[in-house]
């Protein structure tokens, strides 16, 4: 025997599937159920949750969306293009550990700019 939604007219093997399945049809409670399915899958609790053996680019895709933007580069102050730099060289899930600062300044405290001005200077010599 069939049991059919009274809304959409879909059809389910048992009464328990359609009941769950009209709950959907009510924008409050699908609201809910929707949230409720999202909190569930966060952070710890999703399958595909790795903890501290992430790699670089999702590591720094977490810290994306878990630290504050600020308007203006950290160390210099001014307005411009951020690049999120790791303070410690050492990747952690650490927010603290993270800050965001302009390329320029990224280079400098990496010491990329000077290697990329010796570079230069050298290859016209």
């Amino acid at each position: 025997m069939d049991f059919i939604c009274e809304i959409c007219g879909r059809k389910f093997p048992t009464k328990r599937n359609r009941a769950n399945h009209s709950r959907w049809h009510n924008p409050e409670i699908r609201k809910k159920m929707i949230r409720g399915i999202s909190l569930s899958k966060m952070g710890k609790k999703n399958p595909n949750w790795k903890g501290d053996k992430v790699q670089i680019g999702a590591l720094h895709e977490w810290i994306k969306n878990h630290k504050l933007k600020p308007k203006y580069c950290e160390i210099c102050k001014k307005n411009k293009p951020l690049d999120l730099a790791n303070k410690s060289q050492k990747y952690k899930r650490d927010l603290n550990d993270y800050e965001w600062i302009c390329r320029s300044c990224h280079m400098k405290k990496d010491g990329r700019l000077e290697k990329l001005t010796n570079y230069w200077k050298n290859r016209s010599d």
